[in-house]
């Protein structure tokens, strides 16, 4: 593979969990369209830029422009994020999906390099969201996946329920004294760093 301008970042071999990890989403920007979301993204790897992606939210392909910074006003074509990925096991980019085929076999298809930054992008805004949702309660798990629940008070923020109720810190720890035997309490390092108990 040619024009791989930052070889230090090619591993011989690597699992998709390893690349995930390895991957940092920066200047995300995203905007509604009319067939659902737009965004784009500067991708690195390792803390170093790899590449940038446009997703135009129309139902396409993601736009992978693969470039790295040469000099101080010089970019050029950068192939490293495509040889970092076909570094990846094969094995962890086989996916089976819950959907059957005409023959009742469940489909399957192997990951590709837009399949696997468009992941890092969701678990990108999926982390950005949690981050303000854990501060609105007490942020309990449902049976179904990706669905939770909320218990807070007078609708309040767990910072503003404390700056207003003087008493609002031990009714927080009462509540999350009788519930966390019984509940998957998700934001439980949060109200840790808030001080309260488990």
């Amino acid at each position: 593979m040619k024009n791989i301008l930052q070889p230090e970042l090619v591993e011989k071999s690597l699992t998709k969990k390893e690349f995930l990890n390895n991957i940092t989403i920066k200047n995300y920007q995203e905007c509604k369209s009319t067939d659902g979301i737009a965004y784009s993204a500067d991708i690195c790897y390792k803390g170093k830029f790899v590449c940038d992606i446009i997703e135009e939210g129309r139902g396409g392909e993601l736009k992978i422009n693969p470039y790295s910074q040469v000099s101080k006003d010089k970019w050029e074509f950068d192939n490293t994020i495509n040889a970092i990925f076909k570094t990846i096991n094969k094995d962890d980019l086989y996916v089976t999906t819950k959907i059957k085929t005409q023959n009742g076999n469940f489909f399957n298809y192997i990951q590709d390099l837009d399949s696997l930054l468009i992941e890092a992008v969701d678990d990108y805004c999926a982390k950005k969201d949690f981050k303000k949702i854990q501060k609105k309660g007490i942020v309990l798990a449902t049976d179904k996946k990706l669905e939770y629940t909320i218990l807070s008070w007078d609708n309040l923020t767990i910072p503003t329920f404390l700056k207003k109720y003087k008493n609002a810190k031990d009714v927080i720890q009462k509540e999350i004294t009788k519930i966390k035997d019984k509940e998957d309490i998700l934001n439980k390092e949060y109200l840790m760093s808030l001080g309260f108990t488990f």
